[in-house]
This record gives structure tokens, sequence and C-alpha cells, in this order.
């Protein structure tokens, strides 16, 4: 979950918005709301649902404000809308399935640029798609807060309540999976 370009939240804000101030609560919200959509996009494609969810994480992270840990934002808020959707699941018995978060940012600076772009980005996430696809949901997971999201091992482990060698086995398990049907992929770091 990336933050908004224009915004770089420290943990000074963090802290602000711990010890009550409301000005900062409404950064971190402009800042990762939109990092929050695209992340849960990997898990549903029910855009209501993911916007109810970031709405009830917020709620919730606004109440008990004083009592959260002095830990990193991404990683917290992650952890908050991936219990907050699986409470949800749960609740509404829905299946999960991967969708490609349908949003750009990249400048286009004509309207070739923007039809080569567009054919180039749909060509990638036809490629995601169906490498995602013959994953496991538990592959798919890891998959996306390692490669996506940027999480370590530790942190994942956490977030899915797997022990460290699970998420090093599901990451190893998936990537072998995807290099036997499609080869070596190339992937951009």
């Amino acid at each position: 979950m990336q933050s908004s370009p224009d915004m770089d939240i420290s943990t000074d804000v963090w802290e602000k918005f711990c010890d009550g101030d409301s000005h900062a609560f409404s950064v971190i919200y402009r800042a990762y709301t939109q990092g929050m959509f695209a992340y849960a996009l990997c898990l549903t494609d029910n855009r209501d649902l993911i916007m109810d969810c970031i709405h009830d994480v917020f709620v919730k992270v606004f109440h008990i404000r004083k009592e959260l840990q002095r830990e990193k934002i991404k990683f917290y808020l992650i952890k908050a809308m991936r219990n907050e959707l699986h409470r949800a699941f749960r609740d509404a018995k829905e299946n999960v399935s991967v969708e490609e978060n349908e949003s750009e940012f990249a400048t286009v600076y004509s309207a070739e640029d923007l039809y080569i772009e567009k054919e180039e980005e749909e060509k990638r996430r036809d490629d995601v798609r169906r490498m995602l696809s013959i994953l496991t949901p538990n592959q798919r997971e890891a998959v996306t807060y390692r490669y996506m999201e940027e999480l370590s091992l530790q942190e994942i482990a956490e977030i899915m309540g797997i022990n460290y060698h699970s998420v090093q086995n599901l990451l190893q398990r998936s990537i072998q999976k995807i290099r036997e049907k499609y080869g070596t992929p190339h992937i951009n770091y």
C-alpha cells in the first residue's frame, strides 16, 4: 500500500495522531485511503465493501488512538485493513477474488502516449492476473504483501498469523509454480 505520491507521512505525524491531534488524523486518512483501496482490490472486487472497511478501520483507529502501539503506519493499516476485510468476508460469507487496481497514476503527454501506455498496462495486468490465478489464495496473499506492498517476511508472517518459515515456503512455492507454468518472470525491482 503506497501513500499518495505527494504525501510522505512521518512517524511524527503518527505520534501526533496517537496523542489526539485531529489534523494528523486527516493527513493520515488522505495519505493512505487510496493505497488501502488499491491493496483491498487485490483481495476482492467489491468496491462498496472496500470503502466500508476503510472507513471502519479509520473509525476504530480513531477511537483507540491513545492505546495504539507506536509502530509503522503502513504496516499497522495493512494489518487492520486485512482484519476488517476478513471480518466482512466472514460476515457476508463472500469468497475472495483477485482483481487488479484500475487506477493509473502515470503522467500522459499525448493521445498516442496514452494509447500505448494503456495497451502496455493492460498487457501487464493480464499477465499478472493470469500468473496469480494459478496460485492458492494464501499464495496470492503472500505474493501481494511481498511484491506489491513490499513488506518484510516477518511482517507478512505477523499479518497472516503464520510463522516466518511458512511465509518463505509460500513465496518459494508461488514463484516455483509461476516459473513452471510461465517460465522465469521478468520482475523489475
